[in-house]
């Protein structure tokens, strides 16, 4: 029987020790968890609150490029503002520039026509017709010019360089000049869309057929008619900076020794594409000119105006009849300029 208790007593008490030594194993497993976990707790805490600041930061980044990008925006406004300021300016400059020297080469011109008129005292009240003929030579330059030899009247060519290469051209060219008439400058084409879209155009063009003349004849042109008139606007066409390049060209002319004419009497030849009858262009050029002491009349010698020939002799005839003399264009001349 002791036996026996002996050793039901040892087995309690080693079952005893084995949940002694579980309960305790169990104790410092919970306290490593808990443990643990605190430090977790803690850890995402720290976390939290470092993603939290580089929220904050971000955000205040954000704010900061947002308030740089409109800073950006409102310069970048006001720099497009005083661009079209400028702009404005530079137009407003262009335009005061222009009339500036517009009005310059006006008064330049009054200036110069008083001059002319000191200088031809000895015309003064004379009833004089300047005959001028544009676009050629061509076949009805010989007519013209056999009639101004029977007549023994002399007239101005404002020439252009189309089929100069031509021997009966030259030949007409160099007739001019020996029978003592004057020649002008019409450009080289007369091709508007060319011409008038710069001056540096039309300028090459005018040097073109000024050395083609001077080969022929040895002689420089000082006299130039504008193609279409010097009033006229076709610049506004034809050239894409929208400058006023009628301006430039005849400040470029005077610069460059040349004077520019127009006309005050017009034989209406070329202002419909059917021929005008003879009859009809005589009219119109004396029914005009004894209206003008100083008449400067616009005719044209190209090829298809074949009237303007044939009414030449009739047009002398009556405008001699009304007390008119004859002469050339020259730079001292009394000059028609629209």
């Amino acid at each position: 029987m002791q036996q026996l208790a002996y050793t039901q007593n040892s087995s309690q008490t080693l079952r005893y020790r084995k949940l002694h030594r579980k309960m305790k194993a169990g104790f410092w497993l919970v306290l490593f968890l808990g443990l643990g976990m605190i430090a977790l707790i803690f850890t995402t805490y720290y976390l939290t609150k470092q993603v939290k600041a580089a929220e904050n930061k971000i955000n205040t980044t954000l704010n900061q490029y947002d308030e740089l990008l409109q800073e950006h925006n409102t310069l970048l406004q006001e720099y497009k503002e005083i661009q079209e300021q400028q702009e404005t300016l530079n137009q407003k400059f262009q335009l005061e520039k222009e009339t500036l020297l517009q009005e310059k080469e006006e008064l330049l011109k009054e200036v110069e026509n008083l001059k002319k008129q000191s200088l031809q005292g000895g015309k003064k009240g004379k009833k004089i017709a300047y005959l001028t003929f544009d676009d050629g030579p061509s076949a009805n330059t010989k007519k013209i010019l056999d009639t101004l030899q029977a007549e023994d009247v002399k007239a101005t060519f404002f020439v252009i360089g189309q089929g100069l290469k031509n021997e009966d051209k030259q030949a007409l060219i160099k007739r001019i000049t020996e029978e003592g008439h004057q020649l002008g400058n019409h450009t080289y084409t007369h091709n508007y869309s060319y011409i008038y879209s710069s001056k540096d155009a039309f300028l090459k063009e005018l040097n073109q057929l000024e050395e083609e003349i001077k080969k022929l004849t040895g002689t420089k042109m000082t006299m130039v008619r504008f193609p279409g008139g010097s009033n006229n606007k076709l610049y506004k066409k034809y050239n894409k900076s929208g400058e006023n390049v009628m301006v430039q060209i005849k400040e470029e002319l005077k610069q460059k020794g040349y004077v520019y004419v127009d006309w005050n009497v017009d034989s209406m030849d070329a202002k419909t594409k059917e021929l005008k009858s003879k009859e009809a262009i005589t009219k119109a050029v004396v029914s005009q000119a004894v209206k003008q002491d100083q008449a400067v009349i616009l005719m044209h010698d190209a090829q298809a105006k074949t009237t303007t020939a044939e009414a030449l002799p009739e047009i002398i005839r009556q405008l001699k009849e009304k007390g008119y003399e004859f002469d050339i264009l020259t730079p001292n001349s009394t000059q028609v300029q629209f």
